[in-house]
């Protein structure tokens, strides 16, 4: 996961760093 500092980091909405 590279864009996990987006949001996905702890909560998990992946959708938010990984698919978008």
């Amino acid at each position: 996961r590279e864009c996990s500092a987006k949001g996905e980091s702890e909560m998990g909405l992946r959708v938010r760093g990984d698919w978008l």
